[in-house]
């Protein structure tokens, strides 16, 4: 039995002799859309597995993958931040533990449709911990808890990385309730800096501000107010505030030397000095001037070359991907087509299953940048749009 909705549609779709073009024309969806939730990149809706499931006479197998795959992770959420006013508790901690650091560290490099599955077992392990009440030991109870609350993290980001973010503030709530029921600062300031990525994402800076503003009250350890002040400058910079979020990248690089004690879970839940350096590149290209686009230009070859010279677990591959985009949108602004493209180069070449919603989204404006002046009608903008073009699709 396929454990996937994407497997089970790419299993009945071979097994019916129809090519994705043919199963989209008699669905009456788009191929391209058809070809990345096939491909795991993208989560299916009901309206979507409704309309393959008819196509493929599937009576019903597809509707149920598609609440398997969206709808019931989501609802699993809402059911862990009812289950959080209880004292349970397990003799899995250590499995949890584990679980839970081996994820963190996984979801910098591996696809994000992967790591919902893996995330979406393990939260349900410390689930059925606290739902069982086994174990009646506070310091058990809080650590259950709060691995919950981590895995719910990850499937916050896998969700957003899959374009959802609807979803993934279902999931971000749980990880807050959970961290408000371990009483885990570093989990609270996590979440509230998760929260306001996933409303920048949605385009609602003026709620993804106050969620990081929120989330400074909690920062008093590791690397979390460092993230929160870089959050807030890219608020400023998307609001059109240029000295707000200069400001606020400055305050973010003082936090750094001030920092004190370390992140308590690793990779995902870290903020390492080339995410920094990475953050303050997708600031700056969004502020108006040569200075502000030459800024962004170094801070991506920073983040790049800090990660070049870092464990290769350590490298966040859609990060990277991304710093190639900033760098090129950097070099957009500055009137350097031909640098840009080569910026651009790993991109067009990119995987279906590492196209991450911020990729596309990025990508989306470059497309319009090499379709406006200076650049449109340029034969070099007309071809790069054409393999932008391919790779949206």
């Amino acid at each position: 039995m396929a454990e996937t909705f994407s497997d089970a549609l790419r299993a009945l779709r071979t097994e019916r002799h129809l090519s994705q073009r043919a199963l989209a024309a008699l669905a009456h969806v788009d191929s391209g859309h058809l070809s990345r939730i096939e491909a795991g990149t993208r989560p299916p809706s009901a309206a979507f597995a409704a309309a393959v499931d008819a196509a493929l006479n599937a009576d019903g197998q597809l509707v149920a993958y598609a609440l398997d795959a969206a709808d019931l992770a989501a609802r699993e959420s809402a059911r862990l931040s009812d289950m959080l006013c209880g004292r349970p508790g397990t003799e899995v901690i250590h499995t949890l533990e584990n679980g839970t650091r081996r994820l963190a560290v996984e979801y910098l490099t591996a696809a994000p449709a992967a790591m919902m599955h893996g995330s979406g077992e393990l939260r349900r392990a410390a689930m059925r911990a606290l739902q069982r009440k086994t174990v009646n030991r506070p310091a058990a109870v809080t650590d259950v808890t709060l691995y919950a609350g981590y895995t719910s993290g990850v499937l916050a980001y896998g969700a957003l990385d899959l374009g959802d973010p609807g979803c993934a503030l279902i999931h971000a709530q749980a990880a807050w309730d959970a961290a408000d029921a371990a009483g885990s600062n570093q989990l609270r300031a996590w979440v509230r800096g998760t929260q306001s990525l996933v409303t920048r994402f949605a385009g609602d800076y003026t709620r993804a501000l106050a969620y990081a503003a929120d989330g400074l009250a909690y920062a008093d350890t590791g690397t979390a107010r460092t993230r929160l002040l870089c959050g807030v400058a890219q608020c400023h910079a998307n609001m059109a505030d240029a000295n707000g979020a200069r400001g606020a990248l400055d305050a973010a690089a003082t936090a750094r030397e001030q920092e004190k004690g370390v992140d308590d879970m690793p990779g995902l839940f870290a903020f390492s000095a080339a995410k920094q350096a990475y953050y303050s590149g997708s600031t700056l290209i969004w502020l108006d001037g040569k200075a502000d686009a030459r800024r962004a230009l170094a801070e991506a070859e920073r983040a790049l070359t800090l990660w070049g010279a870092a464990d290769p677990l350590n490298r966040p591959q859609d990060d990277l991907a991304l710093a190639h985009v900033y760098a090129a949108t950097a070099c957009l602004l500055l009137g350097e087509l031909d640098r840009a493209v080569d910026w651009l180069a790993p991109i067009l070449d990119l995987p279906a299953d590492r196209r991450s919603s911020w990729i596309r989204k990025r990508m989306a404006r470059v497309d319009g940048m090499l379709a406006a002046p200076p650049f449109a009608g340029d034969a070099v903008a007309v071809d790069t749009r054409h393999r932008i073009s391919a790779l949206a699709g």
